[in-house]
């Protein structure tokens, strides 16, 4: 019988540190002194202020005379509870803070959300606090993580939920609580034997919580990396700080991906994989905070190297049970006559393709611009990566607001020609206008963050912290199965006819 073996992570701390060291080290071209990269350095800044006001305003926890009737009961707020249950020094990551944002249907401040990603006792833990989440709660059911009990009791007693069948497909341990028009809690604990402990008030229920997370023995679906668990993994050579002045402000001015990698992998060290051919698209092999990954970064559009680059190192990463991490600042495919008699079209379906039938996880990062089919080749949010983050000068739709007014003036200036109608220039430039309004708004990075098209707006400079969190918790879920390597007479998981 065949055995399975895993996939190599790295091997022990001195190997990962051997496997660096072989690794070539990636020689910046940023000038830090340059007016290009203080420009960029101060819009970036301004953008990250701006997040982070934003940001500020959904701690709001609600109209002070409610906040005081609350803390007058004995009760705790969202943010209290979650500080108490939650290890102190573990890292955080909160997801759709903006979920929302701006949108009529529902005050942000008084409806928020609150839901990230801890450590609670050694065991990562997805946490929910208020509100509505059952679209968010993708993620725990598939990393595997306790979360909430309400999207359990949706899922398995579905249109059942009258208020004391809830517990009826329950298989978990709980601090009791009462049933609304039901006998007290204590009830429940000594005679019906209904709640699994008793607590006298909350804080003791936090505890209890905790000591309960504390005997899951909650295992990863695959094992972590020696060298992340032992803490010894090298830093980035360039501080990630300098990613504000790199990252261009406005979407529609290039920079080099290569630079933003470097300042994102261990020790700014990569493996690069054809980096003679298709140079639009930067394909490497690296190490971030000890995992292993597979990068794919956007240099400008896709041509028919770059899809047919791109094929092969998500095949690549399949074949190695790698997880992918897409650094998204892309256009769309490029587009004309000329490349669909090359076969554009073709190796575009083949790169989407194996984007959609890759079985490793995948992360996204939204650094720029995403648009059209762009998007689906980087892995957006249809194509469910596992997690999806973006900066704040980040911008997501069908097409850029150039492009699009454009293809729109066209038809209609056609359509006039075609109804032998006479073409009002002031018609069309009050169209353009509006039209150009439209999709800036709506491709504008808050507007998409409240729709939940990603997980949450990031400070770039956080950017390798959010992602070790993130490949530490994907380790977890039953798509880490794809991280565990089988023989080779194993047919590859992606087919392509």
């Amino acid at each position: 019988m065949a055995t399975h073996f895993q996939v190599d992570t790295g091997g022990s701390p001195a190997a990962y540190l051997q496997r660096l060291r072989e690794t070539p080290l990636f020689k910046t071209k940023v000038e830090l002194n340059s007016d290009e990269y203080a420009a960029n350095y101060q819009e970036m800044e301004k953008k990250v202020a701006e997040l982070n006001e934003r940001l500020d305003e959904t701690l709001w926890p609600g109209p002070q005379k409610a906040v005081n009737k609350h803390v007058a009961e004995g009760m705790l707020l969202a943010r209290e509870r979650m500080e108490l249950v939650l290890d102190d020094d573990s890292p955080f990551v909160e997801l759709c803070a903006l979920a929302g944002w701006g949108m009529k249907v529902r005050d942000l401040r008084q409806q928020s959300h609150h839901q990230g990603r801890r450590l609670q006792r050694g065991s990562s833990l997805r946490y929910s606090l208020r509100g509505d989440h059952l679209p968010r709660s993708r993620i725990p059911l598939e990393a595997r993580h306790p979360f909430h009990i309400h999207r359990l009791r949706l899922q398995h007693c579905r249109r059942c939920l009258p208020a004391g069948y809830e517990r009826l497909h329950r298989a978990g341990e709980g601090a009791g609580c009462g049933v609304p028009g039901g006998p007290p809690t204590e009830m429940h604990a000594k005679v019906s034997g209904v709640a699994d402990y008793l607590a006298m008030d909350e804080k003791h229920a936090l505890l209890l919580t905790r000591q309960i997370v504390a005997s899951l023995n909650h295992q990863k679906v695959t094992p972590l990396p020696e060298a992340y668990l032992a803490g010894v993994v090298e830093p980035p050579m360039y501080p990630p700080a300098e990613l504000l002045g790199i990252a261009s402000a406005d979407v529609r001015v290039p920079y080099d991906a290569k630079e933003v990698i470097a300042r994102l992998v261990d020790g700014s060290r990569f493996n690069e994989f054809k980096p003679l051919y298709g140079p639009g698209l930067v394909t490497a092999f690296a190490f971030i905070c000890g995992f292993p990954v597979g990068i794919l970064a956007n240099n400008g559009v896709l041509f028919n190297a770059e899809s047919n680059k791109g094929t092969q190192f998500i095949h690549l990463c399949n074949q190695r049970k790698t997880p992918i991490i897409f650094l998204a600042n892309i256009t769309g495919f490029m587009v004309g006559q000329k490349y669909e008699r090359e076969g554009m079209i073709k190796q575009g379906a083949l790169m989407i393709n194996a984007v959609t039938n890759s079985a490793v996880p995948a992360i996204t990062i939204q650094m720029g611009a995403s648009y059209g089919a762009g998007n689906y080749a980087m892995s957006g949010r249809a194509y469910k990566p596992r997690f999806i983050f973006a900066w704040p000068q980040s911008k997501c739709s069908v097409m850029g607001p150039d492009q699009l007014t454009g293809v729109m003036e066209m038809v209609q200036r056609q359509s006039a020609i075609n109804a032998g109608k006479k073409i009002d220039e002031s018609v069309f430039e009050k169209s353009r206008a509006m039209l150009r309004a439209q999709v800036e708004n709506e491709g504008n990075v808050y507007y998409t963050s409240s729709r939940l098209i990603d997980d949450g707006i990031i400070d770039p400079r956080d950017t390798r912290d959010v992602l070790a969190v993130c490949l530490s918790a994907i380790y977890s879920g039953e798509a880490a199965r794809a991280l565990i390597a089988y023989p080779c007479s194993v047919p590859n998981p992606i087919t392509v006819s």
